[in-house]
């Protein structure tokens, strides 16, 4: 994750990420497509439970933006946008 970057995630991890990234809740509607969504599968703080995959929770709430995983281990999953 480059520094600066946006970021929607869940609130467990907010606090590591703000330091380097401009940070949005993932439960917030309204916030803009972040180039990235982190989050961690197993406290699973979002409000869609139904979606366990960072991509396709992006996407729900982003439509038109798509996203890939690039990172899906120890329980954290990282989904950037592409294209």
């Amino acid at each position: 994750m480059r520094a600066g970057s946006t970021v929607e995630s869940d609130i467990y991890l907010m606090a590591y990420l703000v330091p380097r990234a401009q940070v949005y809740w993932v439960g917030n509607d309204g916030n803009p497509a972040p180039d990235y969504v982190v989050l961690d599968t197993r406290g699973r703080t979002w409000p869609d439970l139904t979606i366990t995959d960072a991509a396709a929770l992006a996407e729900s709430r982003h439509p038109g933006t798509s996203y890939g995983v690039v990172v899906d281990t120890d329980g954290y999953q990282v989904a950037e946008r592409t294209g």
